[in-house]
């Protein structure tokens, strides 16, 4: 078994903390070699972690997939088990779905003489013997438009929660000469599948990136990169969303929308969906509207109708200037977390960060990075839209009534071939609540005004923290408090601005040691604009921190605007050294 690295690091999660606590590696080969896009699946009624991911550690150049099970939340690791046993396919980009019982189902791209076909094997007896990896039986899948975007059908499989036999399983296939997106079902558990017909609604245009997921009552819910022209090299999509009631036999009959600026000519693909068992349904994925540079962002809608979807909202408050491949997932008492490749510690060492979700506030935490002392490390480049980068895989549930969530992915550190690693991770509720009043002293409608600042002039401004209680709560969707706060901090904030320009704002008072229930301090910002810095505003957010005595982070932001820098009228103030 491999050794396990131990850690804790904390940050926001919404009204809580993310505590890592452990971090191990799932393949147990030896030598360098290729291991990359794992899916993690935790069973709640076995507490068994299950993972899949493609090798090449035979080294002929051809992936197989192999299966890994944890049965100690991840400190440890099943001997990888090969289920592809088959040398003359290129097997990968699988994925997996597990039932209460325990049964495993396994999909995958497999790919000879440049023509791509899906392929599917099972489990009965939670991983310890698969059946022959085959294609899916009664369903043909073909698709051969390979190029510098298009990647295959990229199969994803979905478990009804309430009627393990059923299975869903969607991809993308070309065999019309056009990349559509279909879907099959099974009613007996694998053993045949039914051909159920296209999802999209799009058929002049592409359609990529498929993902599925089914809620409690049966919906079934499938989103991709809709493309909004008919050019198979088109990297501008839209992502659509579409729904059937009645087991995948008929859809809506117009494509929904998740973006909320369909058509708008910008870079954006890689949904990731989850839904909750009531049918709240949650999106990601990467988006580089309003960046001319081309780099990504990380958007966010919830559906709030059948046919509609909230307005989108960026998860990646805090990241690098790049990012790709998010993935989503909520578990059972609706906290969400979301995690992704972004290159924050420098522009060419990408990383794993994650944020998490409060469907109360409908805002993300401040991106962290997993394991900051520790770093992962995903890839140097983001070329090709970022082709080079896989999700990570997620998931959430609660255990022992504390939500945990399961995460893996491919990690380049060790090998730059690829190792998968493993983390589990709690959300501690924090019982402490910072803010920072919007409006008052000299802060308005949330936002700090410097004014129009000379060069090289530090100007003063005051805000007011308060550790909330029950008569002094100004942000009553949280709170109020019940624990004392300490180590209070604020970073210094360099401001965003005119290209060439400098703008910092930094706190001049030293903070308190302690801040009790009820009590509150005002904090003295000094803002500034170094010489010679290009005329424009500069702006940004000023994050202030504490932690409570379990050591769960609390914070809250202020926006932060100053214009400048602006010369004085005249040379009275000057003087001659």
């Amino acid at each position: 078994m491999i050794g396990i690295l131990k850690f804790f690091l904390i940050f926001q999660f919404g009204g809580g903390t993310l505590k890592f606590m452990y971090k191990s590696k799932v393949n147990d080969d030896t030598g360098s070699a290729y291991q990359s896009r794992p899916v993690v699946y935790y069973s709640s009624a076995d507490t068994t972690i299950y993972v899949v991911f493609e090798d090449d550690r035979d080294g002929d150049g051809l992936k197989e997939i192999y299966f890994s099970k944890s049965e100690d939340f991840g400190r440890t690791w099943s001997e990888n088990k090969l289920i592809s046993p088959d040398s003359n396919r290129d097997d990968y980009f699988p994925w997996m779905s597990v039932s209460p019982s325990g049964k495993i189902y396994v999909v995958f791209q497999s790919v000879r003489a440049q023509v791509a076909k899906v392929y599917f094997t099972r489990s009965l007896d939670k991983g310890n013997t698969f059946t022959p990896p085959d294609t899916l039986p009664g369903v043909k899948v073909y698709y051969s438009t390979f190029s510098n975007i298009n990647f295959g059908p990229q199969p994803k499989i979905c478990i009804d929660p309430k009627n393990e036999n059923r299975i869903y399983v969607v991809w993308a296939d070309d065999r019309t000469g056009l990349i559509r997106i279909k879907i099959a079902r099974s009613d007996d558990g694998g053993l045949s599948f039914t051909d159920l017909g296209e999802v999209d609604k799009n058929p002049l245009n592409v359609n990529r990136h498929p993902n599925i997921a089914v809620d409690d009552s049966g919906f079934v819910h499938i989103v991709w990169a809709r493309g909004n022209s008919g050019n198979n090299q088109d990297p501008h999509p839209d992502i659509g969303y579409n729904i059937s009631k009645d087991f995948g036999n008929t859809f809506l009959p117009q494509d929904v929308f998740v973006v909320d600026n369909p058509g708008f000519e910008a870079y954006r693909g890689q949904p990731s969906i989850t839904v909750t068992g009531s049918g709240q349904v949650f999106v990601v994925w990467e988006d580089a509207r309003g960046y001319p540079d081309g780099e990504p962002q990380i958007y966010f809608a919830k559906r709030i109708k059948v046919d509609s979807f909230s307005q989108n909202i960026r998860a990646n408050i805090s990241s690098g200037p790049s990012n790709f491949r998010p993935v989503f997932f909520i578990g059972p008492d609706g906290k969400g977390v979301c995690a992704w490749h972004s290159n924050l510690v420098a522009q060419n060492h990408y990383s794993i960060l994650m944020s998490a979700f409060s469907d109360t506030t409908q805002s993300f935490s401040k991106a962290q990075l997993v394991f900051e002392f520790d770093t992962t490390f995903t890839g140097t480049t983001n070329a090709n839209f970022g082709n080079a980068f896989y999700p990570p895989s997620l998931f959430v549930d609660t255990v022992s009534g504390i939500t945990n969530f399961f995460l893996v992915w491919q990690d380049l550190k060790e090998d730059s071939l690829g190792d998968i690693y493993f983390i589990r991770g709690k959300v501690i509720i924090s019982l402490s609540d910072l803010d920072i009043h919007g409006d008052t002293l000299d802060a308005k409608n949330d936002t700090l005004f410097f004014g129009e600042v000379p060069s090289d002039l530090y100007v003063e401004k005051k805000i007011l923290i308060i550790n909330t209680d029950s008569l002094f709560n100004p942000d009553p969707i949280d709170g109020p408090s019940k624990r004392s706060i300490f180590n209070l901090k604020a970073d210094t904030l360099i401001l965003n601005g005119p290209a060439g320009g400098y703008a910092k704002v930094f706190v001049y008072n030293k903070f308190p040691d302690t801040l009790k229930v009820g009590e509150n301090f005002e904090v003295i910002l000094r803002g500034f604009i170094r010489d010679e810095s290009p005329y424009g505003t500069y702006y940004g957010t000023l994050y202030i921190s504490g932690i409570d005595k379990d050591s769960a982070v609390v914070e809250d932001s202020i926006k932060v605007i100053i214009k400048g820098g602006k010369a004085k009228p005249d040379l009275s103030e000057a003087f001659v050294y």
